[in-house]
């Protein structure tokens, strides 16, 4: 098994072009605050750690980093972020299971 990760959700990046299949504005995002999205990807980790038996790959999945306006757009550098998530994951990875 894989642990996959969602990251959040933001539509900013559609809000100069609306796509016809929703209403929602820029304004209806959620995103982690960096300690959350530490917290997570720090949490998934321990996860495969102590369930070695499923996770045998010792792997999470973050999706998507470059989805930009769909499930995960958080992650990429951006206009409105810049490289505030991809500085809050630099202070905890690389994180490996204990020996």
């Amino acid at each position: 098994m894989v642990v996959p990760l969602p990251t959040g959700w933001d539509p900013r990046p559609r809000a100069e072009h609306p796509v016809p299949w929703t209403n929602q504005t820029s304004e209806h995002f959620l995103q982690p605050t960096a300690q959350e999205l530490q917290q997570f990807v720090q949490s998934a980790i321990q996860l495969t750690c102590t369930n070695k038996n499923v996770t045998e790959s010792q792997t999470i999945l973050i999706y998507a980093w470059n989805e930009s306006s769909e499930n995960g757009g958080c992650l990429i550098p951006s206009v409105g972020n810049g490289t505030y998530y991809v500085n809050a994951l630099s202070k905890i990875l690389p994180m490996t299971c204990p020996t």
